[in-house]
């Protein structure tokens, strides 16, 4: 379990007993207040998953599940519950203060931290390492998506001579699935998750085809390709066929690895936990570059 779902199921259970506490902490004796907080419990217990449950059990919440307990609170009996759903409350609130992620105030300060000392611009790009509960990832397979990348990073540095050594990694988080957050020049990295995003695409559109002949197919259709065409006079024939290769090699890598970006996860239609299985990625390397 990532660190951004411990804390959002943390932040479900929080809000499901915070009308008990509240019940609690005023001493509530009226019976249609306290049969609306029943029901609004029962409600978001009905949407807990395994996460929520969890804490749930950590805690030893169960009891707010019981018969009991509620016939206690319709009587306005809070001795027997009220001193350990206080301290739950409060201990969880804590916990959540611990696990918050990044907050959009945050990541901007953190950026503009970088951007005043080098006078330009700097985006995150979160690579989300698909995973397959079954099975740990190889440390080649991890080491490929963070080459992948930086591979794809370098390649349009250099299209726009800009430093190649920007990237970094500002974070990692991991769970079920591991989660990768780069920081780099904002035109450089919007237009590696352009190229990820034209990847997604072009996926969707090969997915009838076996692996080795959609990998073909997708790295042969890349716009990007075009575009170093029309540069061959302002870049060199040379640093274009350079960048080329450096690109289809990330290609290959970013597809191997089995790996999707949060803008691809959102997407309605396609599971790329499906299309993009790293099981599923058979190619060898040298046969893309060839």
């Amino acid at each position: 379990m990532q660190k951004v779902d411990l804390y959002n199921s943390l932040i479900k259970v929080i809000s499901a007993i915070l009308p008990i506490q509240r019940c609690i902490s005023e001493q509530v004796q009226e019976r249609s207040e306290l049969f609306d907080v029943f029901m609004q419990y029962a409600r978001d217990s009905k949407d807990f998953g395994r996460d929520e449950q969890i804490w749930i059990e950590i805690f030893d919440l169960e009891f707010l599940g019981e018969p009991q307990f509620w016939d206690d609170m319709m009587a306005a009996s809070y001795d027997t519950y009220g001193e350990k759903i206080e301290f739950v409350s409060e201990a969880m609130q804590k916990i959540s203060e611990l696990l918050r992620p990044y907050s959009p105030e945050q990541l901007q300060d953190y950026l503009a931290n970088i951007e005043q000392s080098h006078q330009k611009r700097f985006d995150v790009l979160s690579v989300i390492l698909i995973e397959n509960q079954h099975r740990l990832s190889s440390p080649t397979r991890v080491v490929e998506i963070v080459e992948s990348v930086e591979m794809m990073y370098e390649a349009f540095a250099s299209m726009e001579e800009e430093s190649t050594t920007d990237l970094g990694v500002l974070a990692c988080d991991s769970g079920l699935d591991k989660t990768f957050y780069f920081v780099g020049l904002a035109s450089i990295v919007m237009q590696v998750r352009q190229l990820i995003l034209s990847l997604w695409d072009r996926v969707i559109f090969y997915k009838e085809k076996n692996v080795e002949d959609r990998n073909k197919l997708i790295c042969d259709s890349l716009p990007i390709f075009e575009q170093l065409t029309d540069l061959t006079e302002e870049l060199g024939e040379m640093q274009c066929k350079m960048i080329k290769r450096k690109l289809s090699g990330a290609t290959l890598k970013f597809l191997r690895s089995g790996a999707t970006i949060p803008e691809i996860e959102a997407t309605p239609n396609n599971n790329p936990r499906q299309l993009l299985a790293p099981q599923q990625i058979l190619m060898t390397e040298s046969a893309l570059l060839e």
